[in-house]
């Protein structure tokens, strides 16, 4: 009994050693390797509307979850071929994909990731176009009260036009179509580039783009337009009146370290400084070092005013653009601006580097010459002008 005991112990010490000396099977099948892959989870999936997925154009699936390398595939449910489109970019908050001159109809979207296909809640549709040929659109920019004329091939006086923008809700223009035509006046509603696009019952066609210039002493985007650059496609408005009392005091001296709201500058500066200087009021609020008046910055970031929230309080070069232009305002009956000293955006560090104890302002009492300098927060009583800019 032992011998035979002591064979069948070193027959499993033999065994032992033999399973441990051999090599992996690197040979295996990956479908016998286990796998941890799953299908993409795509969640909050907003398709995007007809009107804005055009053959030849760019379409964005809203929705949290897709990944770069995401393959999408586009199922045709009428019949009309598949397709794959290109990804042109992946972000946080969605896909966006290239759509095929050849696609229309509606489709089932899918995600493959891995390996794994996911399909997307809703459907694709995309817009049917017409056939519009020879399209001759302006080549330069179109300024408001100007005439905007648009030829084309297979234009039709019952087409609607419409205009689509990334700074507001489509414009649809009345009246504008007629045969191989399209002509209207330029409004003051629109501004910058414009997608001009055709609508034919269920067909949308894009006939292509268009700059429209805003035009200076002019009422127009909330308050009153008096600086443009980029011929009319970028500038400045001004809200028509003040918004703090004449006599104002900034708020409180407080220290560089932390306070300090690094603010600029120059042309179209006024509005990363008002938000800079809206952040550095909440964190002195929040530490307890002052009562929670709101400054003049505060109270620009929440003017809502003309049907705009985006207002701001100026740079002192924003400031000194609408000062070389105060006269003919006046003149035109556009904005009468009191005569005062008026806060800017940007903090005064010159004297005190461990304060922030001071802002610039400009002097609105002068005839012609520029007049700045510091304006201590606390005794300084002054007033403040909103703006946006476009």
């Amino acid at each position: 009994m032992k011998k035979i005991a002591k064979l069948l112990f070193v027959a499993a010490i033999a065994a032992v050693s033999f399973s441990a000396c051999q090599k992996p099977n690197n040979d295996a099948k990956p479908e016998d390797k286990p796998s941890d892959a799953v299908a993409p989870i795509i969640v909050n999936v907003v398709m995007p509307t007809e009107a804005n997925t055009i053959p030849g154009k760019d379409a964005t699936i809203q929705g949290v979850g897709f990944m770069e390398g995401d393959v999408i595939e586009c199922l045709g449910k009428d019949g009309q071929p598949n397709f794959k489109p290109t990804v042109k970019s992946v972000s946080n908050t969605g896909i966006t994909i290239a759509i095929p001159e050849t696609a229309t109809g509606k489709y089932t979207v899918t995600v493959t990731r891995n390996g794994k296909t996911a399909t997307l809640d809703g459907v694709l549709s995309v817009a049917k176009v017409e056939k519009i040929e020879n399209i001759v659109l302006p080549s330069g920019v179109v300024h408001w009260g100007e005439k905007v004329t648009i030829t084309a091939d297979g234009i039709k006086a019952t087409d609607k036009i419409i205009l689509e923008s990334e700074n507001y809700a489509d414009v649809e223009l009345q009246g504008a179509a007629s045969e191989n035509k399209v002509e209207f006046d330029a409004p003051v509603t629109i501004f910058g580039e414009n997608l001009v696009k055709l609508v034919r019952g269920e067909s949308v066609t894009p006939l292509g783009t268009i700059k429209i210039g805003a035009v200076t002493m002019t009422k127009a985007l909330g308050g009153v337009v008096f600086y443009v650059t980029d011929d009319g496609l970028h500038g400045l408005v001004v809200h028509e009146e003040p918004v703090v009392p004449a006599e104002t005091a900034w708020g409180p001296s407080i220290p560089m370290d932390p306070y300090y709201a690094e603010t600029e500058d120059g042309i179209y500066k006024g509005a990363s400084n008002t938000e800079k200087l809206v952040a550095q009021w909440k964190k002195v609020v929040e530490d307890g070092t002052f009562d929670g008046t709101k400054s003049p910055a505060v109270v620009c970031d929440e003017l809502e005013a003309g049907g705009y929230d985006d207002w701001f309080l100026p740079s002192k070069a924003e400031l000194f653009e609408l000062f070389d232009v105060k006269a003919k305002l006046a003149e035109k009956s556009l904005f009468v601006i009191p005569a005062n000293n008026y806060w800017s955006s940007v903090e005064f560090t010159e004297e005190a580097p461990s304060w922030d104890w001071a802002m610039w302002y400009v002097n609105f009492y002068e005839a012609t010459e520029h007049v700045t300098w510091c304006a201590d927060k606390v005794a300084w009583k002054i007033g403040a002008l909103a703006m946006r800019m476009f």
